[in-house]
């Protein structure tokens, strides 16, 4: 009932030379995030006076109106949507011809 290891059995040796690798390789990784952050730093400093205005930051962009007036804008703004739909239905038979035929056939 022997409690102490044997010389080929101690480990602490290796153990202490471990801990201070770990530690060194700590002290490694820091020194590097130091200098890394330092870095960082300089480049998001913001220079404060040259800011724009909070009221230009916050501004809601405004959404682009079509606005159409005539008596006949209801009939325009078909034949638009009208001629744009054909475009892409062309555009569509160009690119997958025969193909898009049967699909829409099959409908």
């Amino acid at each position: 009932m022997n409690n102490k290891p044997t010389k080929q059995e101690d480990q602490t040796p290796s153990l202490w030379s471990l801990l201070d690798e770990v530690q060194q390789g700590d002290k490694e990784n820091k020194s590097q995030l130091a200098a890394t952050e330092k870095t960082d730093t300089r480049e998001r400093e913001v220079d404060v006076l040259n800011l724009p205005p909070r009221k230009e930051v916050h501004r809601k962009k405004q959404r682009t109106h079509l606005k159409m007036g005539s008596p006949g804008a209801p009939l325009l703004r078909f034949l638009i949507v009208f001629i744009l739909l054909l475009g892409v239905l062309a555009g569509a038979y160009l690119i997958w011809g025969e193909e898009l035929i049967t699909v829409i056939s099959n409908l």
